[in-house]
């Protein structure tokens, strides 16, 4: 998503735990109605993260705020992600397709030079980061995914 040339809108509406999590920050544009929750879920399998979570959270929050996130809460609600700016705008759960087209309609109405100018000036001084830090995050959770406590807290989760 984020070597797309053109601006990417993702739109949460419920859960988006896990790697869910990881897609919905992926977005340059991320809404969420009031009926989102965003859930990090990794710790609760005894991981870390994957799919550019750690990434995109400490770009868009601050490694401290990021830490708080990652460790310390299970979830957090769409005006939570909002005041943290992890969300742009938070709207009613039936207006959420709506508010997402009108503002994918007014990102079309730009040239598509400006549109892939500005995502490359915001999104390319970080592009190795974000490659980097996939591989940092894909070994470490490789690493826990292979141990007996990863297996133990899985099996529990699939049995829920």
């Amino acid at each position: 998503l984020r070597r797309m040339p053109q601006p990417v809108i993702t739109a949460v509406n419920g859960a988006a735990a896990g790697a869910g999590f990881s897609l919905a920050m992926a977005g340059d544009v991320v809404l969420a109605s009031d009926k989102a929750r965003f859930v990090v879920g990794y710790p609760g399998l005894g991981t870390t993260s994957d799919g550019g979570l750690s990434y995109f959270l400490r770009q868009r929050i601050g490694p401290m705020r990021a830490m708080d996130l990652l460790l310390a809460r299970e979830s957090i609600d769409a005006a939570e992600a909002e005041r943290l700016g992890l969300v742009l705008r938070c709207v009613n759960a039936a207006a959420l397709m709506d508010e997402a087209t009108a503002y994918a309609e007014r990102l079309a109405a730009q040239p598509a030079q400006v549109l892939e100018g500005f995502k490359a000036l915001l999104n390319g001084a970080d592009a190795g980061a974000l490659v980097d830090q996939l591989d940092r995050e894909r070994v470490l959770f490789l690493r826990n995914a292979g141990t007996a406590l990863f297996g133990e807290r899985l099996a529990a989760f699939l049995q829920r």
